[in-house]
C-alpha cells in the first residue's frame, strides 16, 4: 500500500512540475508587433515604438511598418494593452484591393503565421465591385490570422491546448469603406491573455 501510495505521489508531482514547465513559456509565448510584445502599459508600448522611429500623432502614432507609412493606435483592458492596430492610408478600390491581396500573400509566405480556414478572404478578384459587395451584399473583406513564435515546444501540447493557446494571438486585417470611393485596411495584432474572459460576469 505505501508503495502504492509513493507511486501516486511522484505521479502527481511529476505532472504537476510538467504543467508548470509548459505554462511559463506559453506565458511568454504571445502576439509581438514588429518584435515588441504586446503586454504592459499603454505608455511604455508606446516608448518601445517610439524606439523603432514612430513619432506621435493626434491620439496615436505614425510611422513606418512594412514600408508603408501607417497610423498605430492601441487598446487597454485593465491597465495592459491587448491589442496593437495599424490604419493605413485612404486608397481607391483598386489600389486597396492589391494592398490587401499583397498583404495576405506576404503573411501567408512567413513561416511564423498559420491562416484560419473559416469566413475569411485571403485574396479579392481585381473583377470585383467593393462598393456594391459591402454596401449592397453586406459582404465583409477579412483575413485572419494566427501568430506563431516563442520557445514553445508545441509538439508538447495537445491539439486542444495548441488551438486554445494560438487562439489568443490573433492578427487580422480587413477593408473599411471610408465612402465616395475611398478604404482602407485596418490591420489588428492581439493578445487575447490580456483581455476580458469574463472574469466579472
Amino acid at each position: 500500500m505505501k508503495r502504492l501510495l509513493f507511486i501516486l505521489v511522484c505521479s502527481l508531482v511529476f505532472c504537476a512540475s510538467y504543467s508548470q514547465g509548459l505554462g511559463e513559456p506559453l506565458k511568454k509565448d504571445i502576439t509581438q508587433f514588429m518584435g515588441i510584445p504586446i503586454d504592459g502599459s499603454v505608455s511604455l508600448m508606446t516608448d518601445r515604438l517610439k524606439d523603432k522611429g514612430f513619432i506621435p500623432f493626434d491620439e496615436g502614432l505614425f510611422g513606418l511598418f512594412n514600408g508603408e507609412h501607417v497610423l498605430i493606435n492601441m487598446n487597454e483592458y485593465k491597465g495592459k494593452v491587448w491589442r496593437v492596430f495599424v490604419v493605413f492610408p485612404l486608397m481607391d478600390s483598386y489600389s486597396v484591393k492589391s494592398k490587401y491581396n499583397t498583404l495576405s500573400q506576404e503573411f501567408q509566405s512567413k513561416s511564423n503565421y498559420i491562416k484560419i480556414e473559416n469566413e475569411a478572404t485571403y485574396y479579392i478578384d481585381n473583377n470585383t465591385n467593393l462598393s456594391y459587395s459591402m454596401n449592397i451584399e453586406n459582404k465583409r473583406f477579412v483575413a485572419n490570422f494566427l501568430q506563431l513564435g516563442g520557445n514553445v515546444n508545441y509538439n508538447k501540447l495537445s491539439e486542444i491546448e495548441l488551438k486554445k493557446h494560438l487562439s489568443k494571438k490573433l492578427i487580422w486585417f480587413y477593408v473599411s469603406d471610408e465612402g465616395d470611393n475611398q478604404y482602407r485596411i485596418v490591420l489588428y495584432y492581439e493578445n487575447l491573455y490580456n483581455y476580458s474572459n469574463g472574469e466579472d460576469l
